[in-house]
């Protein structure tokens, strides 16, 4: 749920743009509103956050339907085949259109990606959902292709009109929020409910939250619109951050090699400043882990021949501590690998393109090769393993993933493909304000599941915020006729206040006067059933 029209474009200039101001995207919150997804349920859904309706059907590899039918009844489920790649083509043409979109509105995209390390907080959460993946087989329902994420970084950079930022060794909404921060005319897009977290590094500067949007809509008749959150603030229990407390600096300017991952990490072998030692840290690549075992594992001689170009080019990468998670049969319960990996050259060889990489792991891989979801997976690794080693790194890896599935060469962006994002919602009124509050669909199907109904009008986070007691709809209600004297307000200690559903006035006499009284004529006296007060 959002509400809020978008902001005005501003004209004024910040040291990262001539002429436009910036659009901070939290990316990964929108990668299922970008990337077609097989319809599930949302709650099978393994990225949450805004995901739109996706494409129907059983992850395949397309081509006349590759991959229809798999092992274990695994496509039993789905009406039509549902192809990864062209989901990724898609994918790159509304990210096209989403950054000249909001070039036209005064907009310059800064895409933020989580690359590297997290704080702990993250580091715990994104532990618990993919063990949760993996103990789970109801939650073992893994829709987004992997390096999904890579997919859609270069995405981003492939339209020459956006930034990209993958900080590797900094938390992505500490990255938000201080860049927000440090630029007064600067816009966040993030569904995260914990950038509300923050504060402001100056008590004089405006609201962060007035410049935080949930999500937005885009099409070819009104152009890109922005929304706010029904809710403008942390979930409970959730600590504050101060921005003052940040204390690494964010890039003077944007562009590659400033603040981003570097060619040598596009598979997110990163480097622990602290113990100066290399890691890579990764978790479930495909849903047949459980069965056939994590092709990070599988694929760990390939791995180490990409060890061994790196250290021909680093010259302190000697070794790397990896951990990933698997699933233990005796145990019955999600265990994770730790372990050193040295360089190997054995298998350079088998790095020069992606295809060779593939058929590499390919005879590695003990699944059947009937499995789309798993095919794709490895044709990704091979495509990641191939772009770090020789190809460049970041920039290479979607055009490796065609070479590796055998596709045709990489088309051209083409924003005239899509017509709309994100459309396909629900505009309601606030009833405090009158603007829009947008329910995306993802919004609504979860009110479907939980049997709920879709309310006629809300109000909106903006007034929850800023609206005075009056105009809330606590006071609306007390607003109402009252039902009744506060007998706790008679006795001079009610706790509710102006906030109170009983009346606080002295109480008026429920008789009409007596005119005779008035007159100082009543015979009736005391016992006349009209007020003599």
């Amino acid at each position: 749920m959002a509400s809020s029209d978008s902001p005005p474009p501003s004209q004024s200039r910040s040291h990262h743009s001539q002429h436009q101001r910036l659009l901070l995207v939290d990316a990964l919150n929108y990668l299922c509103v970008f990337l077609p997804l097989p319809s599930r349920s949302r709650s099978h859904s393994s990225v949450s956050g805004g995901c739109g309706p996706g494409g129907a059907g059983v992850f395949s590899l397309g081509g006349g339907g590759a991959g229809a039918a798999g092992a274990d009844g695994a496509s039993s489920s789905f009406p039509q085949a549902y192809d990864a790649f062209s989901s990724i083509l898609t994918m790159r043409d509304r990210v096209s259109f989403f950054v000249d979109a909001a070039s036209d509105i005064g907009y310059r995209v800064v895409a933020i990606i989580d690359a590297g390390t997290r704080t702990e907080e993250a580091n715990e959460k994104w532990r618990k959902r993919r063990e949760a993946e993996l103990a789970d087989p109801n939650k073992n329902q893994r829709d987004m292709p992997l390096f999904a994420d890579m997919a859609l970084a270069e995405a981003f950079m492939d339209t020459k009109k956006a930034d990209v930022l993958l900080p590797e060794r900094e938390d992505a909404d500490d990255v938000l929020m201080k860049l927000l921060d440090e630029n007064e005319d600067a816009t966040v897009l993030s569904g995260d409910r914990d950038c509300f977290r923050y504060i402001p590094s100056s008590s004089t500067k405006t609201p962060l939250w007035r410049r935080v949007f949930a999500t937005f809509t885009l099409n070819r008749n009104d152009g890109l619109k922005l929304f706010r959150g029904q809710n403008l603030s942390p979930q409970p229990g959730v600590q504050p951050r101060a921005i003052a407390e940040l204390s690494w600096n964010t890039p003077e300017e944007f562009g590659c090699g400033k603040f981003f991952v570097s060619a040598a990490d596009l598979c997110k072998v990163m480097r622990n400043q602290d113990e100066g030692k290399w890691f890579y840290l990764r978790g479930v690549t495909d849903k047949w882990v459980r069965q056939y075992g994590n092709l990070h594992a599988i694929t760990a001689p390939l791995r180490r021949a990409m060890y061994a170009l790196k250290a021909e080019r680093l010259e302190d990468f000697d070794t790397v501590e990896e951990e990933y998670p698997q699933w233990d049969e005796t145990s019955e319960c999600v265990v994770w690998t730790k372990l050193t990996a040295f360089p190997d050259a054995t298998h350079t060889d088998d790095l020069q393109d992606s295809k060779a990489c593939f058929h590499a792991i390919e005879q590695l891989d003990p699944a059947p090769s009937s499995l789309p979801e798993r095919v794709f997976a490895r044709a990704a690794l091979a495509a990641a393993y191939t772009a770090d080693a020789v190809a460049g790194g970041l920039g290479a890896f979607t055009t490796m993933l065609a070479e590796a599935l055998d596709r045709a060469p990489l088309p051209a962006m083409d924003p005239r493909r899509v017509s709309s994002i994100n459309e396909g919602g629900k505009h309601i009124t606030c009833k405090v304000c009158h603007n829009s509050v947008y329910f995306t669909t993802s919004t609504l199907q979860f009110f479907r599941e939980k049997g709920y109904h879709v309310p006629r009008s809300v109000v909106c986070g903006e007034c929850k915020m800023t609206k005075t007691p009056s105009t809330t709809k606590t006071t609306q209600q007390n607003n109402r006729e009252p039902k009744g004297a506060c007998r706790f307000w008679l006795k001079g200690n009610c706790r509710s206040g102006d906030a109170c559903r009983f009346s606080h006035a002295a109480p008026q006499s429920p008789k009409p006067a007596c005119h005779f009284w008035l007159r100082g004529d009543c015979r009736n006296g005391d016992a006349c059933r009209f007020s003599h007060a």
